[in-house]
């Protein structure tokens, strides 16, 4: 092979490879490999329209696709989550980080992690891979509960109800499953790092982890030099001092802001400016002050994430047990409401029946008295 080999064509092909799927031919060169990835390229099977962005974070831009899944023509619906920045300056360090986080998060299968169906490569010198999974048409943990709140959204019982047991009922489950989530991240020695409303995702009533791995490191080398802790507002304490990395504690003071997310819809600190938020956590604020009318339940179990000192905060086996708790009697009074809400609108109906039949008889006796009058 003769001329000086594009060092962007040498990136691409190292990102790419052994699943290499690109539109246009490259040329051939010897390649060395850090390692393989488990993930597929996409990039010539997902069309994505790019004038149109369905959400943006703080380092990268999610778009919608569409994964053709074989000749029939069929397709599924994907989220695309591209890296708005090139990297200044991709070593090999960088590119082994990169594959060891895709090859990660590919092997992860539980039903409340995003699964990583694969990857989207940009024609860009120094891009990093995107990443390409299913897309949850229920949107965040956020807007799901909004949309409940506002009875736009069916309950797990199959029914629309504006009620606060009911809604009560559906915040517990939805935060079962992330904790069981984030049990499972620790147990493959994954630390989320950014846990937050906004990267809950919830499909057919279930709440998936996504955010994490791959997407902290982009933020890691795109963003600030704390862009890998997380975002500033879910930050633990320790992440105050010099040197802080990201902990399973961290997690846990996080879970707990979330807890607190979908109990107000508020963020942490809600009402103060960002600047404001490390002073606070220097005072020793928590992120949130009790709000009227939550379950007191709920509110010890965030508050005991929220310890200053990492090792008493509380485990997630300690929030799981709690939230399950909380959860079996709260089913089993939802039930009991929705079978005597039920049995009342059946009354109802048969009231009105009767009221109408009452009413017909009432007219035809006065039709025959009137008619025996003449």
């Amino acid at each position: 092979m003769t001329g000086a080999l594009d060092p962007s064509l040498h990136l691409l092909a190292r990102f790419s490879l052994p699943f290499l799927h690109h539109s246009r031919p490259l040329p051939v060169f010897p390649l060395v490999l850090d390692m393989e990835f488990r993930a597929k390229d996409l990039t010539a099977s997902v069309t994505i329209n790019f004038r149109r962005k369905a959400t943006s974070g703080g380092h990268s831009d999610v778009y919608r696709g569409e994964l053709a899944l074989g000749g029939d023509d069929s397709s599924i619906c994907v989220a695309v989550k591209l890296p708005r920045y090139a990297v200044a300056h991709v070593t090999d360090k960088t590119i082994r980080d990169v594959n060891n986080e895709i090859d990660l998060w590919s092997k992860l299968e539980h039903p409340n992690v995003l699964p990583l169906l694969g990857i989207y490569l940009l024609d860009e010198a120094d891009s990093l891979p995107g990443a390409v999974s299913p897309w949850c048409d229920d949107g965040t943990l956020i807007d799901y509960l909004k949309a409940t709140r506002n009875a736009r959204t069916k309950l797990a019982s199959g029914t629309v109800q504006d009620d606060s047991l009911a809604l009560l009922c559906r915040e517990v489950e939805l935060l079962s499953q992330a904790t069981s989530g984030l049990q499972y991240l620790h147990a493959q020695n994954i630390i989320h790092g950014d846990l937050k409303g906004c990267n809950i995702l919830v499909q057919d009533g279930i709440a998936r982890l996504s955010d994490f791995g791959y997407s902290v490191l982009v933020a890691e080398r795109l963003g600030s030099t704390s862009s890998h802790l997380g975002t500033l507002r879910w930050f633990a304490p320790e992440f105050m001092e010099t040197g802080a990395r990201r902990t399973r504690e961290a997690d846990i003071w996080a879970l707990g802001c979330v807890v607190l997310e979908a109990c107000t819809l508020e963020l942490p600190y809600h009402g103060r400016t960002d600047a404001a938020v490390p002073p606070a956590l220097l005072a020793g604020d928590l992120p949130y002050t009790y709000p009227h009318k939550m379950d007191t339940r709920l509110w010890r179990i965030a508050k005991h994430c929220w310890s200053r000192y990492p090792s008493e905060r509380a485990t997630l086996q300690d929030i799981s047990t709690h939230l399950q708790d909380l959860l079996t009697p709260l089913r089993t009074m939802a039930d009991v409401y929705l079978c005597v809400f039920n049995r009342l609108a059946i009354l109802r109906v048969h009231n009105r029946v009767a009221v109408v039949s009452s009413r017909t008889d009432v007219s035809r006796s006065r039709l025959g008295l009137e008619s025996r009058a003449q």
